[in-house]
C-alpha cells in the first residue's frame, strides 16, 4: 500500500513538473526598489493586484526587515498618476516597526507614479514612483527613486 501511495505522489509530481513549463515570452524577473530617506531599499517579496471591476491596481513590496511599501493607482494603462487629496485609489504608503506614513491622509499629497508598461496579455507592470508620506502625528518620510519592473498581477 505504501508503494502505491508513494508511486501516486511521484506520478503527480512528475505530471505537474512536465506540464508547468515557464513561458519563454515572459519578461525578466520582477523587481521593486526605492530610496527611503536617501537609503537604498529593495523588496524581497512583491505582489501586484489589478481589479477588472474598478480599474484599480496596487503593488505591495516587503523587504527582509518587514518594512512595506504600497503604491496604488486607478488605471490599467501607461501614463502619469499624480496623487490627490483623499483619493482612495491613488496613493503611496510606507510602514515599518517605527511607524506608518501615507499620502492618503495628507491635505496636500505629494507623489507620482509613472506607468511605463501595463501589459495585459503577460499581466506585468513596470514604472517608477516617488512620494512623501505623512504619519498621523505629522511626521514625514521621503520615498524617492522608486522603480518596479515586470511585477506580475
Amino acid at each position: 500500500m505504501r508503494k502505491l501511495i508513494l508511486f501516486s505522489f511521484l506520478f503527480i509530481f512528475l505530471l505537474f513538473s512536465i506540464g508547468c513549463k515557464k513561458d519563454s515570452s515572459t519578461a525578466g524577473a520582477a523587481s521593486f526598489s526605492a530610496k527611503v530617506e536617501g537609503i537604498a531599499w529593495t523588496a524581497t517579496q512583491i505582489a501586484g493586484v489589478a481589479s477588472s471591476n474598478t480599474a484599480s491596481t496596487s503593488i505591495t513590496a516587503t523587504n527582509t526587515s518587514g518594512e512595506q511599501i504600497v503604491i496604488a493607482f486607478y488605471t490599467h494603462n501607461t501614463g502619469t498618476i499624480t496623487f490627490k487629496e483623499n483619493d482612495p485609489y491613488s496613493f503611496g504608503s510606507f510602514a515599518s516597526a517605527v511607524g506608518s506614513y501615507t499620502t492618503y491622509n495628507s491635505s496636500s499629497p505629494d507623489g507620482t507614479i509613472i506607468i511605463t508598461l501595463f501589459d495585459k496579455s503577460q499581466k506585468i507592470i513596470s514604472g517608477s514612483f516617488s512620494f512623501v508620506g505623512e504619519s498621523s502625528s505629522g511626521g514625514k518620510i521621503h520615498i524617492t527613486d522608486g522603480k518596479f519592473d515586470n511585477v506580475p498581477y
